[in-house]
């Protein structure tokens, strides 16, 4: 894995592809008003550091709430923790100890109003119903626009 300044490539073991964001500041999806993002809360799982922290940082600028986690076994603790709503979980399919799908579905029995966007380069099996797919690798844009877009039921 290699990666500094505002690029960052970050990749994956075994079948799961990889992620290089463009790191660029994208221009804001519309979001309705003036900005529903404030207020809003994601839970992000990627075992990746550096797709993480791209994602978290972009996220945060929109003024998403981005709430972190190294794998689905840490995002279920995160979740716990969290007392508020968690209004989209933001999961990559590919990870170590317990991969997206456990995850969405052990995070949707307590939160059922969460939700689901998939990141994934490699999908091996059906998307889980009610969720989104983000195909890796996506600019910055694409991950604001699809996170409103998932946020909106579309």
């Amino acid at each position: 894995m290699s990666g500094t300044g505002a690029t960052s490539s970050a990749g994956t073991t075994g079948a799961c592809e990889a992620l290089n964001p463009d790191g660029q500041r994208a221009p804001s999806p519309e979001l309705e008003g003036d900005g529903e993002a404030s207020g809003l809360t994601i839970l992000l799982a990627d075992d990746e550091a550096a797709i993480r922290n791209l994602a978290g940082q972009v996220l945060r600028s929109y003024g998403y709430t981005v709430l972190e986690a190294a794998d689905g076994l840490e995002a279920l603790e995160v979740a716990e923790r969290h007392s508020g709503p968690i209004h989209l979980l933001l999961t990559d399919w590919c990870m170590p100890r317990l991969d997206g799908g456990g995850l969405i579905r052990r995070l949707s029995d307590g939160r059922p109003e969460t939700a689901i966007l998939v990141m994934s380069g490699y999908m091996d099996s059906e998307l889980p119903p009610k969720s989104a797919l983000l195909r890796k690798p996506f600019n910055s844009q694409a991950l604001v626009e699809s996170v409103s877009g998932a946020l909106q039921g579309q």
